[in-house]
């Protein structure tokens, strides 16, 4: 009788600490080794989508000038009017990004009215590239981007004529910041600098055309 009760507490005992290993060994896993990061991590293409509200609208406004691009970005301060004016509406689609979503490329497309020295319209159409990560995101969330892409004109602006450009057709480059709350990074104030010209001469010779400092505001949808 004695040796039967003592094996059974024995088994008692043994189910017990079988129960409490187990417990154990699901509340405290054995780690794992760490995954070696996959080469080519960065460059990993992810789309955008509805989530990211890939779209966008924007409206802005500026003036041109006859300061060669190189002038404008070395002293903006010294920028001088040249009476030109503009107004524009682009619509915008991310595409996807690359580095941890660091880097956006977008399509874009633009529709401007110009005034001052003549009344004349613009078509543009450009690939963007769109870097994401700052440091001070947390406070102002910030982006530059650089737009590269043909553009057309009705007539040959007298901005451009005045440098001997005799084109309707040229290359326009862009050059953006935006700027937005982190509570709300969907509404995006921003400056651009939008230059035309015939790629050092690539275009029918065309050299340095016009240049125009906007600001405008952006909604992503």
């Amino acid at each position: 009788m004695n040796r039967g009760r003592s094996e059974n507490g024995s088994s008692r005992r043994s189910v017990r600490m079988a129960v409490a290993a187990l417990a154990v060994s699901l509340a405290c896993p054995v780690p794992l080794a760490a995954e070696e990061p996959e080469e080519g991590d960065w460059l990993t293409w992810r789309w955008s989508t509805a989530h990211d509200r890939p779209n966008a609208v924007a409206l802005s406004g500026g003036f041109g000038t006859e300061q060669y691009v190189s002038r404008i970005i070395t002293s903006p301060w010294n920028t001088r009017d040249s009476g030109d004016r503009m107004v524009a509406l682009t619509i915008d689609r991310e595409l996807g990004r690359i580095g941890h979503g660091a880097l956006g490329f977008e399509i874009e497309g633009q529709y401007a009215f110009h005034w001052g020295q003549e009344d004349y319209n613009e078509w543009s159409l450009a690939a963007v590239a769109r870097w994401h990560d700052f440091p001070w995101n947390k406070w102002i969330v910030t982006t530059f981007a650089f737009g590269l892409g043909p553009s057309y004109t009705n007539i040959i602006p007298p901005i451009e004529a005045d440098k001997g450009i005799t084109t309707k057709v040229l290359n326009q480059a862009d050059l953006e910041f935006t700027f937005a709350l982190p509570s709300n990074p969907w509404n995006q104030v921003f400056f651009r600098l939008e230059h035309r010209s015939g790629i050092f001469g690539l275009i029918d010779g065309a050299g340095d055309g016009s240049n125009f400092l906007t600001l405008g505001y952006r909604y992503h949808f």
